[in-house]
């Protein structure tokens, strides 16, 4: 039984071509690997991968952050946004702005435990997003209240440059 998961909800990985036939697909199968549409295999299989995934999703999405201990001011970004928002940070600190940044390691699944940890303890959380605010209706759905939210979007096909993250952090600080 190819599928069958251990107590952690992972199945062994077979050796392709080895000790026996599998299909793997993104179909719904039974613990031998053979493809079954019956709901309740269906249910069981989406339990098992997704329970995996809610196990481990601190160790599949991390975070780090800069400045953050005595921040009332944070920039959360991902990816290429993370390098603007540094130097944003280090522009608003220059004029006195207590800012920090969390940088997202991964998005999904959302690192809401550790957003949260920053939400509860800044004034204000800034969505920096490449893009039209995705991320930033979930940052501001994990940050649930625990401080104001504001967004720092763009779709124009480049990142934000240091000075707009700033003029949009002075528009919150004030």
């Amino acid at each position: 039984m190819p599928f069958k998961a251990d107590l952690n909800g992972v199945p062994e990985f077979a050796e392709l071509g080895e000790g026996y036939h599998s299909i793997y697909s993104l179909n719904p199968h039974d613990e031998k690997g053979n493809i079954d549409w019956d709901p309740n295999v269906f249910e069981g299989l989406y339990k098992r991968i997704t329970g995996k995934v809610w196990e481990n999703r601190n160790v599949i999405s991390t975070t780090q952050v800069f400045e953050m201990e005595d921040a009332e001011i944070a920039l959360i970004a991902y990816g290429s946004e993370v390098r603007p928002c540094l130097d944003a940070m280090a522009l608003a600190r220059d004029k006195g702005m207590k800012v920090g940044v969390m940088k997202l390691e991964g998005v999904w699944p959302v690192p809401e435990e550790a957003i949260r940890d920053v939400a509860k303890n800044v004034r204000a959380v800034i969505s920096v997003e490449m893009n039209i605010g995705k991320y930033a209706k979930v940052i501001e759905r994990v940050c649930g209240g625990l401080c104001e939210t504001a967004r720092a979007t763009i779709n124009r096909g480049r990142i934000h440059l240091p000075q707009e993250l700033l003029n949009v952090t002075e528009k919150v600080w004030s």
